[in-house]
This record gives structure tokens, C-alpha cells and sequence, in this order.
């Protein structure tokens, strides 16, 4: 086989291999849970998360029962693991440090999943818990 002919094949698979990384902007759901008066408070929405490397950036925009407010966390991720400053804006608030992990999972191009999966970061401070997840399909 010649050497352009033998490119071309390993070209052609190239595609097969690269799984689908985050784009800036892509919008993941979220939950924030956090203690209220009455036991706990939950609010879920969607949000941009923006990504440049192994750092992200990401604004939940949402209103608790007794307060309204968004928690915005600049943070990193190594591996699994996942650290974040969170500030809540438009307070006097100390910013908080959340740590947490993130699972990435994906099935096989050729499982009958065909390619899906998902993203699912986990992150915490005291008894205050965010959690961020979407779905994913590996490039062909």
C-alpha cells in the first residue's frame, strides 16, 4: 500500500477516536441545595458553562424562598477532582470555596448507546451542595 493511501486510512479514523469536550457556553442543568429556615431550600435551571482548558466558569441565576441571588464559581478541574471559589453576587457575602468531583461517563461508538454520555460535577461547601450535569455524544 502506498504511504498517501496509508494516511488516508488513519485520517479517516481519527474522528472515531475524539470523544466531544465542552464548548464554551454549553449549557448544563444545575441544582443548588442549601439550608433554609425550614429544613432545605433546592432550585434547578440551565446555565452556560464556559470552559478554557481545565478551568471553567459558570452563573446559576435562581431565587430561594427567602432570598433571591446567583452563585457565580470560577473554578478548575484535575482529573475527577474539582475545586471552585463561589461568590454569591450582588451581596457583601465572603466568597466560599467548593471542592467536589466530576464523573465523566461514556459508552462505546460501537455499544447500542452508539457514543452518549454524560457529564456530572459534583461540589460542596459546608452543607451547601451544587451540582452541574449534561449529555454528551462522542464525535465520529
Amino acid at each position: 500500500m502506498k504511504r498517501p493511501a496509508v494516511a488516508a486510512i488513519l485520517i479517516s479514523l481519527i474522528p472515531l477516536t475524539v470523544q466531544s469536550q465542552p464548548t464554551a457556553g454549553e449549557r448544563w442543568h444545575w441544582i443548588w441545595v442549601e439550608p433554609s429556615r425550614t429544613g432545605w431550600a433546592a432550585i434547578e435551571g440551565d446555565a452556560p458553562v464556559r470552559r478554557s482548558g481545565n478551568r471553567f466558569v459558570v452563573t446559576l441565576d435562581g431565587a430561594f424562598p427567602d432570598r433571591q441571588g446567583s452563585l457565580k464559581l470560577v473554578g478548575a478541574i484535575a482529573g475527577t477532582r474539582v475545586s471552585a471559589v463561589g461568590t454569591l453576587l450582588d451581596t457583601d457575602a465572603e466568597p466560599e470555596r467548593y471542592t467536589g468531583t466530576i464523573q465523566r461517563e461514556r459508552s462505546k461508538l460501537t455499544d447500542p448507546a452508539n457514543g452518549w454520555g454524560s457529564d456530572r460535577m459534583m461540589l460542596h461547601t459546608g452543607p451547601t451542595f451544587v451540582g452541574l450535569y449534561r449529555t454528551v455524544r462522542s464525535k465520529r
